[in-house]
């Protein structure tokens, strides 16, 4: 019976320890998934000051078109373009051409203005 005893006792410790072993792992992720938000929030607002410096600094020296040029290149999506008054990158439905090269036709029948591609 002792044997008996001493088993269960072992099992009861090892459920015991593996149920610890759980809630510490879980532990673990909420730490560092916390440490990664940090980390993430810490990097926006370091962006954003540096991003807050070079704004200035094209401000007060009238460099603004430099900077649009070089953004230019650099931006891909077209909100963020329009940020800086560039052309939509954005292609036109099923054309190959892009947004900017769009022209306006004016239907003589109707005399309703349409947009067209050229």
């Amino acid at each position: 019976m002792s044997d008996d005893r001493t088993m269960k006792t072992k099992e009861t410790k090892l459920a015991k320890l593996k149920k610890q072993q759980v809630q510490l792992k879980a532990r673990i992720q909420v730490l560092e998934a916390s440490e990664k938000s940090r980390e993430r929030k810490r990097e926006t607002r370091r962006k954003i000051l540096i991003g807050a410096y070079y704004l200035d600094k094209v401000r007060q020296e009238n460099r603004w078109e430099e900077i649009a040029t070089k953004m230019d290149g650099y931006l891909k999506r077209d909100s963020d373009r329009a940020l800086f008054e560039l052309a939509s990158l954005t292609k036109a439905a099923g054309t190959g051409k892009t947004a900017d090269q769009k022209s306006a036709v004016v239907d003589t029948s109707t005399d309703q203005t349409k947009i067209g591609v050229e």
